[in-house]
């Protein structure tokens, strides 16, 4: 229709998506320089990944009877690539190809015909699952990860969601930044209608929301070069996932986001943290890119794991008042140095076996110094620790209980 209409609010909320028509309007989007794209199509059937394994790998299927396994989004990892497999409604699957550019140019997928020939190379069990199954709505979203330079305005507008910012579809982000983004919202909507919405909120507000997007976005580049090792993925997950129950979650469960003097009051004690994770994540890349594949694991389950049932339970709770958030976070934070020491030692044996003499358990190190360049050890201060030993030998073993490394005990008993 022609027809033209006038409307009036007080406030006006974007919450169209990848049309981002705010964001557009006012000159405010920015596209982020990770080189990461995607292609994705339906097909009319049920694609389940217990097809692919063997029936005769009985424990494989009875870990999760009845081919439940379909219900969750299913991931197919390889170097700088992952495929995602969902269920829709209807036996519908989805199947969606996400990669990293600098390793897999779009133009190798970009095309139903392509993706198809693609999967074949990468994903050859997939591709053969998928032959004679009709596809439906190929589509596909180059350079897909974007920002903005400002998501909110005390003129009384907002981007919410993919309006506003979109990182990576990996580990589902957006939930969380949709959850951040519309509390933010109802908050200083309900502060303007008491007459309380000031600049500054408004400010902490995009600080606040820009700052985690993009925090979230270099975590999940880096990870891209890991996905071709199962181990160091395994693991990284686990530290990932620690880290958004102990930092990010209690920001939700507190409803503390606009609270400024409060969030630094409680992060006080674990600012540290960002700097160790920098470190880890870098460590987990080498570690990838050095792996020798000495590991050998089964299932993980990691609520099986006391330290990470005991993080959980402490970080996932509602009403806390500020000191037993302030505890919480340097609780999490010494978890977070012991755990990196355990990981350390665990990538050691995979990369660099002759050098576990000069880390024995009992060894108490600088968590901050932790890396594999052998030749930054001293001068980082890796064997300068800053704060008081502690017994890391219950998380050890809890982790060693599903993960090992029999031909390094096997040479070290030689030895």
């Amino acid at each position: 229709t022609k027809q033209k209409n006038t409307i009036q609010a007080k406030w006006v909320i974007d919450a169209m998506g990848r049309r981002r028509f705010l964001q557009k309007k006012l000159g405010l989007a920015q596209r982020n320089s990770s080189k990461h794209s995607a292609v994705w199509f339906w097909v009319n059937e049920r694609v389940d990944v217990s097809d692919f394994v063997p029936k005769s790998n009985q424990n494989w299927h009875e870990r999760v009877p009845g081919n439940q396994r379909y219900y969750s989004t299913n991931h197919l990892c390889g170097k700088g690539y992952w495929i995602w497999m969902i269920p829709l409604p209807g036996n519908y699957t989805s199947i969606g190809i996400v990669t990293d550019e600098t390793v897999h140019p779009f133009g190798e997928h970009n095309t139903e015909e392509k993706a198809f020939n693609w999967l074949q190379t990468y994903e050859p069990t997939l591709a053969n699952h998928l032959q004679g199954i009709s596809t439906q709505k190929f589509m596909k979203m180059p350079h897909y990860s974007y920002s903005s330079k400002q998501v909110f305005s005390n003129n009384r507008w907002a981007c919410v969601g993919e309006a506003g910012v979109f990182p990576d579809p990996f580990y589902s982000p957006g939930t969380d930044l949709i959850g951040f983004g519309n509390y933010l919202v109802t908050q200083m909507i309900e502060a303007d209608l008491q007459g309380k919405l000031t600049s500054e909120i408004v400010a902490e507000a995009n600080r606040f929301l820009l700052t985690y997007a993009e925090g979230v976005k270099e975590n999940i580049n880096k990870v891209y070069s890991c996905f071709d090792q199962d181990l160091v993925m395994a693991i990284k997950v686990i530290w990932d996932t620690l880290s958004g129950w102990a930092f990010s979650a209690p920001l939700m469960f507190n409803s503390i986001f606009l609270d400024s003097e409060k969030r630094a009051k409680i992060r006080q004690g674990s600012g540290q943290f960002f700097l160790l994770a920098h470190r880890m994540q870098k460590l987990f890349i080498d570690w990838a890119e050095l792996s020798q594949n000495r590991g050998t694991y089964g299932y993980i389950d990691y609520l099986e794991m006391d330290f990470v049932k005991q993080l959980r339970s402490r970080n996932l709770q509602s009403n806390k008042t500020e000191q037993q958030l302030i505890d919480d976070h340097i609780a999490s934070l010494e978890m977070f140095e012991e755990l990196a020491q355990v990981i350390f030692r665990m990538a050691l044996e995979d990369t660099m076996p002759e050098k576990l003499a000069d880390f024995p358990e009992s060894a108490w190190l600088n968590a901050w110094a932790i890396s594999l360049n052998e030749h930054r050890w001293e001068k980082d201060g890796l064997f300068r620790p800053r704060t008081q030993p502690r017994d890391l030998h219950p998380m050890t073993q809890q982790l060693r209980k599903k993960i090992n490394f029999p031909s390094v005990v096997k040479q070290l008993v030689t030895v």
